[in-house]
């Protein structure tokens, strides 16, 4: 196996082997995520706001899309991956490009897609990296890899702690998604409905969703519906919460559940206009950790 994760992340002690355990188990498992939550968690409400984030996202939404063997990203805190499952693509991996340039984002997201693609892309990328050893060394065949969740697989990592860092840090991960979603989105329909529904769904109400808060926000209310600003903040936060409560159930005797409406708040309000600058910016490869 191939184990990957951030400079500055913990992995628990058992992390590792609670994996190992899943990719003996089924030899059709590719790559497996673990948990991650806020190291720095205590430090400020930007630090719990996305502490109680990363619980919601990956305990109920790589947790839905693991159900089907279809996580769409073995997030780079601790990722996991079978060899037999990436071998062949790590030059493809090493040399991705996009829109005619080098594209240094996407790193855990396009490996994943790799395995997730597996059956679908693979001979393609196989050709056209023929001649590297990781390709001429084994050829390994492509077939219906599974992509998992392990719940039990805890690992913290740092995260902003700054509101300045926060949004260099969502601009890159918003260039990653839109870069994946011209790879991922490829094939990803051939999975399972559900997962599928969810992914392409998601990835419309992403795109469109700053057109929906300015509706909503600016145009309806200049127009006369003063409520309409109202009404939506509030379902935003009503949506929140939910996630909210189901974090207190995950976990009884944390606090920061209580912060999980503001996540949404924020990602609705300022997070989403994001997606608009990094779509002109694409091309523009400047790294931020955070």
């Amino acid at each position: 196996i191939f184990v990957f994760t951030d400079s500055d992340s913990v992995v628990a002690p058992d992390a590792i082997e609670r994996i190992i355990e899943i990719f003996v188990s089924d030899p059709r498992v590719g790559a497996v995520s673990g948990h991650s939550r806020a190291l720095n968690s205590d430090k400020n409400f930007l630090t719990k706001i996305q502490d109680s984030w990363y619980e919601t996202q990956f305990s109920v939404k790589k947790a839905v899309e693991s159900a089907y063997g279809a996580v769409t990203c073995v997030s780079g805190p601790l990722a996991v991956f079978r060899k037999a499952a990436i071998y062949n693509f790590i030059p493809a991996w090493e040399n991705d490009s996009f829109l005619g340039q080098e594209f240094k984002f996407a790193t855990d997201r396009q490996l994943t897609g790799y395995v997730l693609g597996s059956k679908y892309i693979g001979k393609e990328l196989k050709e056209k990296y023929r001649d590297s050893p990781f390709v001429k060394g084994i050829n390994y065949p492509g077939r219906e890899w599974k992509v998992v969740y392990c719940k039990s697989a805890k690992v913290w990592t740092n995260v902003p702690d700054t509101f300045k860092k926060m949004m260099r840090q969502q601009i890159r991960w918003k260039k990653s998604f839109i870069r994946n979603m011209f790879f991922t989105g490829r094939f990803y329909w051939k999975k399972h409905p559900i997962p599928a529904a969810r992914y392409y769904l998601g990835t419309i109400f992403t795109l469109v969703g700053p057109v929906i808060a300015f509706r909503h926000l600016i145009y309806f209310p200049v127009s006369g519906n003063h409520m309409s600003g109202v009404f939506y903040i509030g379902g935003i936060f009503f949506i929140g919460s939910l996630y909210g409560i189901m974090f207190k159930i995950e976990n009884p005797k944390s606090s920061i559940w209580v912060y999980r409406p503001f996540m949404s708040l924020i990602s609705t309000l300022v997070l989403s206009w994001l997606m608009v600058y990094s779509l002109f910016t694409i091309k523009k490869m400047t790294w931020h950790r955070g």
